[in-house]
Order: structure tokens, then sequence, then C-alpha cells
């Protein structure tokens, strides 16, 4: 009787025992399954995290393979572009972000290259009145030029180029002897200069493209500029249009 109540009890000690034992392995079980579940969470955070700070990620997709630059759900990454024209470039025709000199190039073609000659030259070319006028600065007589009293319709080159400078629309009698325009056809093609000769302070104005001397400018012409030139006539050639 004491040895089956002893062997009971063995046995009793050994089931305990045995249920120990499987409890134990089942919350570390459940323990390393949980780490690990926290592990992986991490390293997709991680890897979010880097994706959205632009860094590069990678993502292990099957075993011994890298993906570089894969991205994240909810990532947001660069787009990344070619190089090339940006819109306002595209708009203003510049490229590589130098400004546009398109214009410029423009106005280089409307204006005639300066002609320079010898002195032998335009004595060749002029009359001995133009070369006194145009080129030695004189002035003719006045009452006595080719256009002071001449109101036909055309413009008014230069005698010694073809330049042209003046146009009929802007011709009005000044009653002083010379022709007298208030408005130039093209102020780029005329240039002045200060002039103190004979005792006076004077604008003197001459062409642009080959320098030869024109006449003055005033300030006391009619409206809209207020301004006179006065030229001589010899230092213009007129072609009606």
């Amino acid at each position: 009787m004491n040895k089956r109540i002893i062997l009971f009890g063995i046995s009793l000690l050994l089931i305990f025992a045995v249920g120990f034992l499987l409890k134990s392995n089942n919350e570390r079980s459940v323990y390393n399954a949980g780490t690990t579940g926290n592990a992986a969470n991490g390293g997709e955070q991680l890897g979010y995290n880097a994706g959205t700070a632009g860094s590069i990620t990678m993502e292990s997709k099957t075993p011994g393979s890298i993906t570089i630059g894969s991205k994240t759900a909810g990532s947001k990454t660069p787009e990344s572009k070619t190089p090339g024209l940006s819109e306002e470039m595209k708009k203003t025709g510049s490229k590589a972000g130098f400004a546009d000199t398109s214009h410029k190039n423009k106005n280089k073609e409307k204006m005639k290259e300066k002609i320079v000659k010898t002195e032998a030259e335009w004595k060749e070319i002029l009359t001995n009145e133009q070369y006194q006028v145009m080129r030695l600065k004189g002035t003719e007589r006045p009452f006595t030029g080719e256009f002071w009293d001449f109101w036909e319709g055309g413009v008014y080159k230069c005698a010694a180029c073809g330049e042209e400078l003046f146009t009929s629309d802007t011709k009005f009698d000044a009653h002083c002897g010379w022709p007298s325009f208030y408005d130039a056809a093209d102020k780029e093609k005329i240039e002045e200069h200060a002039d103190f000769s004979h005792g006076m302070v004077r604008t003197e104005v001459t062409c642009k493209r080959c320098g030869a001397h024109l006449g003055h400018l005033f300030d006391d012409g009619p409206k809209p500029t207020g301004l006179r030139y006065c030229i001589n006539s010899v230092s213009l050639k007129f072609e009606k249009k």
C-alpha cells in the first residue's frame, strides 16, 4: 500500500514537471516571434525614413539580390529631370542660363557698318562745297541751299553715304534759311557733339555712319519735340516717295 502511494506521488511530480517544461517552451517561442516581428517592423520603418530622406534604401526581394532606390509604401522620392531647357528659358529662347541676345543681333543687322575713308578719298567723292561743309564743318549761306524752301514728300539721306536721316513729315519752315526738321528719322543714326566754335555753345550733329557734318541742333523747334535740326542742304540728298 505504501509503495503504491509513493509511485502515485512520483507520477504526479513527473506530470507537473513535464507540464512546466512545455509551458516554458511555449512562452519562449512567443517571445522570440514577437522580437522577430519588432525587428522586421523596425527595419521597414528605417527603410521608410531613409527613403523619405532621399537616401538610398536596399530592399531584399530574393535571397542574394539587392534592389537600390526602391520605394516603400507612402514614401516620396524626388523626380529626376533630364538636362534641358526650363520653361522660362523656352519662353525667352535662351539656353544654358545665358541671357537672350537675339534682339541685339537684330539691331546690329539694322545698323550698317561705319564708313572710313581718307580725306583724299572724300575729296574724290564729294563736290568742293560738300567737302567744305561735310568734312571741314563749314556752313552754307542761308537761303541759298537746294532744300531750304523745298516741300515735296520723301526722305532726306546723307549726301556722303546714303544713310536715311530725315523725312518730309517732320520738315518745317523755321524762317532761318536752312532746311529744318523737328525730329530725326532714327536718332540712332545721328551723333551729337558739343561745339564751342565761333564763340558760341552749340550742339553739332553728324552722320553716325560716315561722320559727315550735317548742321546743328537747337531747342527752339515746334511741338511735339521742341527741337530744330538745322541742316545744310549740301549735306543732304532727297529721295521722293
